[in-house]
């Protein structure tokens, strides 16, 4: 058992871990399971509805309302499923909610982890595949989720930059698949998937809340999963592209525009430069002090909205700003002068020290999340890197002006995207 790195973890099988973080302080428990997918063409409209379809109902609790009458006897216990893409990974996860067992005197997630593994492990077959009245009916719901990507224009912006940086990478997939995709599915291919990602998929099951390892070790240890042949999956990969910069222009009618420009680096989560790039990211435009945001928005007054993410798992950034679109080349000129001030060192001590405050402030508010704590802790495992909240902050409190600029020269423009409104 590895306890160096505030989360405890005990390997359970090939591939199978837990990870325990003990907090005292919290009254309510929370257990997770995730499942490590690549991200794959043939399978990533599948397995972002498989969750769902899931929590419909299974062999001992066939409807979602005999689930939610038994969570309820669990002291009013809360199950949430979902997916999300996580550098090259599809990540498909369970999450369980419930108080405590020290305030409620019984010992519920003992009850709990076997109800999540009754939903994950005992769907209802039918017909050599998944409940057809339940798929049929979650098709229909994701066919909406993913309609309702476009009508949200910023991140449907971001979504479609994304798609054409990543053009030649599983990346470029959208976690939950094209609406084609999904309605090709069947309840067999369901099946299919979900048998498949049982018996490959890498598992890490999370725990966190007021618990006894020991205990938890011996009622995690008797969930037995079925036989399985696990993969081992590679580290993200991070690449640096090439010099030449793309530019796609998607009309829409609308009034406005969205540009957003995609930046490709060579820096992967491992490296020690990754820090330095939370502060590049965060000087340009993750806050309301940063340059974007005073440059583009405040003083020329060519956006509504100025700002910029990075993305640590994926080593990309991207800075974007909601403009009319007879401003594009005067936001665009702006906007690349501000990553070349960064270049030249024009870092002002206030910005350095408002980007420091927010960034340290960001990571100890994790602490509060039992949610936040697993993304933050599986976003570093899978790609080979533990860290507590006190080794990341004490590593943000390091870093110079200096490192900012060095990252900043391995910072690439790789393409130009711009939403441009039109009139009908």
């Amino acid at each position: 058992m590895n306890t160096t790195k505030g989360f405890q973890q005990v390997t359970l099988g090939p591939e199978v871990r837990l990870f325990v973080h003990v907090v005292p302080t919290f009254k309510r428990t929370s257990a997770a399971v995730f499942f490590h997918n690549d991200l794959s063409p043939e399978h990533v409209a599948a397995l972002g509805i498989l969750p769902r379809v899931l929590r419909r109902g299974n062999t001992l609790w066939p409807t979602a309302m005999a689930l939610e009458r038994e969570l309820a006897l669990l002291y009013g216990a809360h199950l949430g499923t979902g997916v999300q893409k996580r550098g090259d990974r599809q990540i498909s996860w369970f999450l369980l909610n419930l108080p405590s067992d020290r305030y409620v005197d019984t010992p519920i997630l003992s009850q709990g982890l076997r109800l999540l593994r009754e939903v994950i492990l005992s769907p209802i077959i039918e017909n050599g595949g998944l409940a057809s009245e339940y798929v049929e009916q979650e098709k229909q719901l994701q066919v909406g989720r993913i309609r309702s990507l476009i009508n949200v224009k910023a991140r449907w912006a971001i979504l479609r930059c994304i798609e054409e940086m990543f053009r030649d990478e599983p990346y470029r997939l959208h976690e939950l698949g094209t609406e084609e995709q999904v309605r090709e599915l069947t309840p067999q291919i369901l099946l299919r998937n979900h048998t498949r990602q049982i018996r490959e998929a890498p598992i890490d099951i999370y725990i966190v809340g007021d618990v006894e390892i020991n205990e938890l070790k011996r009622v995690v240890g008797g969930l037995s999963l079925p036989t399985r042949a696990p993969k081992t999956l590679p580290k993200t990969v991070v690449r640096p592209g090439n010099a030449q910069v793309r530019t796609v222009i998607d009309e829409e009618v609308m009034g406005q525009g969205w540009l957003v420009l995609g930046f490709r680096t060579d820096i992967a989560y491992s490296d020690a430069e990754r820090y330095a790039m939370y502060f590049l990211n965060g000087v340009l435009g993750g806050f309301v002090h940063s340059k974007l945001f005073v440059n583009v928005r405040e003083k020329a007054s060519l956006a509504y909205q100025a700002s910029s993410s990075y993305n640590a798992n994926k080593g990309f950034m991207l800075a974007y700003a909601g403009i009319d679109p007879k401003y594009y080349d005067q936001t665009l000129e702006i906007m690349l002068k501000q990553i070349d001030a960064i270049r030249q060192g024009d870092i002002s001590d206030d910005e350095m020290n408002a980007t420091r405050s927010r960034l340290i402030a960001q990571a100890l508010l994790t602490q509060d999340s039992p949610l936040a704590q697993m993304i933050t802790h599986l976003s570093g495992s899978m790609e080979g890197v533990e860290e507590t909240t006190d080794e990341l902050t004490a590593r943000l409190k390091r870093v110079t002006k200096k490192d900012i600029v060095d990252v900043a020269e391995r910072v690439r423009l790789d393409t130009i995207y711009f939403l441009k409104g039109v009139s009908r």
